[in-house]
């Protein structure tokens, strides 16, 4: 899967054509996802560089996605002093943040019940 461009997430498959037994050549399929998923495992990051050294701590996550693929990302409206209150298999849905005109960063955030 990428991002394409965009305020939708996007999940690109490759599909290999193994009758020409080639990588140069693959059909492309574009599904716009749900932008739901669950909470797969996270982490707390509290040493960082770069730009990311000012927002420390925060969590980083890995999601799986409703449609089967895992993404990493930034989990957001979490409180990365107390994890125990961050829940493996909780809903999460994503949000995008404008990085510049034609690209959007999609984070996530829990879903309340």
């Amino acid at each position: 899967w990428r991002l394409v461009t965009g305020r939708f997430l996007d999940l690109v498959a490759h599909l290999h054509c193994h009758l020409l037994q080639t990588q140069a050549r693959r059909a492309k399929m574009v599904e716009q996802g749900s932008g739901e998923g669950t909470l797969y495992t996270y982490a707390v990051q509290h040493l960082t560089f770069g730009p990311w050294a000012e927002k420390a701590p925060f969590v980083t996550a890995y999601i799986d996605l409703d449609e089967g693929d895992r993404m990493l990302t930034v989990l957001r409206g979490v409180d990365p002093d107390k994890p125990e209150d961050i829940k493996i298999g909780a809903k999460v849905s994503v949000e995008f943040e404008q990085a510049n005109d034609d690209t959007f960063i999609p984070y996530w955030r829990v879903v309340e019940d």
